[in-house]
Order: C-alpha cells, then sequence, then structure tokens
C-alpha cells in the first residue's frame, strides 16, 4: 500500500516491478493504460517502503520486489482475496468506510504537490486529483 500510494501507482504497477527497477536515483516503474513510465525519486518514506518489501526477499529467491511465496508476481485473484480480508479487519477495527485499492492511487495523486500521476492528459490527471479545490475570493 505505501509503494503504491507514494508512487500513484495501480496494482499492476506495484506488483510487477523486479529488483532492477530499484536505481540510485528512486524506484523505475513501467506504467500501464498509456501512461508515461517514470522514477520515483527517494524519499525516506519511500526508502523505507522499499526495504520493507526488500526484507520478504532474498536474491536467490526471487527478483520481484513484491512477490508470492513462490516467488512469482501476486496474482489478481489472490490479491483480492487478501484485500478483502484487510478490509474486512480494518472496518472491524474502526476504519469507517470500505476503499478499494485503486483509491490509494488517487490518494497519492490528491496529496502528491504537482499532482503527477503518470497521465499524459489534463482531464486523467483531474479525475485521480479528488481534493476539493480551495480557491481565494476577489474583493
Amino acid at each position: 500500500m505505501e509503494i503504491t500510494y507514494l508512487c500513484r501507482a495501480r496494482w499492476s504497477e506495484t506488483a510487477t516491478p523486479k529488483r532492477d527497477c530499484i536505481s540510485d536515483d528512486g524506484l523505475y516503474l513501467t506504467r500501464s493504460k498509456g501512461s508515461k513510465d517514470e522514477i520515483t525519486l527517494w524519499t525516506q518514506r519511500l526508502r523505507l517502503a522499499v526495504d520493507n518489501a526488500l526484507q520478504f526477499n532474498d536474491l536467490r529467491f526471487s527478483n520481484y520486489l513484491i512477490h508470492n511465496p513462490s516467488g512469482e508476481p501476486i496474482q489478481q485473484s489472490a490479491f483480492t482475496s487478501a484485500w478483502r480480508r484487510v478490509m474486512d479487519n480494518a472496518l472491524k477495527n474502526g476504519l469507517i468506510e470500505r476503499f478499494t485499492f485503486h483509491d490509494i492511487k488517487a490518494k497519492g495523486v490528491s496529496d502528491h504537490e504537482s499532482k503527477h500521476s503518470g497521465h499524459k492528459s489534463e482531464r486523467m490527471k483531474h479525475t485521480y486529483d479528488r481534493k476539493i479545490s480551495q480557491i481565494i475570493s476577489t474583493k
């Protein structure tokens, strides 16, 4: 979730990076749906999220940054089941409203200073920015 939020990524873009996507500059993501590929530059928070993901990874075991117990990318059906369990548990423990994993990308875009999302069109960038605009009125 943290990598998805910080990189403003889709689930599939978070689930498929291999270890060679980690560079000195940041985390390289291959975007889908016609969006531009990009490197999200390192912040302390992104570095910690990637380091946490790597704790569960052994170079001899898997080249994927995030993977299943067999070392392969997590399949959509397995992820969907796990996400449902996470949401059910969170609702039992105080979460007020269920949300989709894709909402995490929108939250990341909304919170990002430049609203960058990898999208080529302003229309799509606007779709992901869900924060209410605050405008100063004129006199």
